[in-house]
């Protein structure tokens, strides 16, 4: 997963739709080719919470005429719109590619923020 383009989510009702989908892409190397791949990406909410979780397998030939050190990006969406958040926080999505480590490139967490709209207002008052 290269990045993410969200770090905040406003929700004014606890127990909702998270309303998120995701695009991830997996570039994969000519080795990787013609193999087998799993893939995981889960959501947890504050405390470790699982909030949803989707997981699928795929497999890219190998293209005729591949250069040496291309590579073959592999988009894949996930649609995490009906998942329910039950907590205002931190939350965090993670990514999983072949079962990888953590601090491997196959082994991502992005983190974003559930807020209540209320806490703009609060934050711009303090501010003076």
């Amino acid at each position: 997963m290269l990045g993410g383009g969200i770090t905040r989510l406003w929700r004014p009702e606890l127990r909702g739709p998270l309303m998120v989908q995701v695009a991830a892409i997996a570039e994969l190397t000519e080795d990787e080719l013609d193999t087998p791949h799993e893939v995981v990406m889960e959501i947890h909410g504050p405390g470790e919470r699982l909030l949803a979780r989707a997981q699928g397998g795929f497999q890219i030939p190998r293209p005729p005429l591949l250069e040496d050190g291309e590579t073959q990006l592999v988009p894949m969406p996930f649609d995490f719109r009906m998942a329910i958040f039950y907590e205002y926080g931190r939350h965090c999505l993670h990514a999983n590619l072949d079962s990888a480590t953590s601090g491997d490139g196959g082994d991502v967490r992005k983190y974003f923020w559930v807020l209540h709209p209320e806490e703009v207002a609060l934050a711009q008052s303090l501010r003076g």
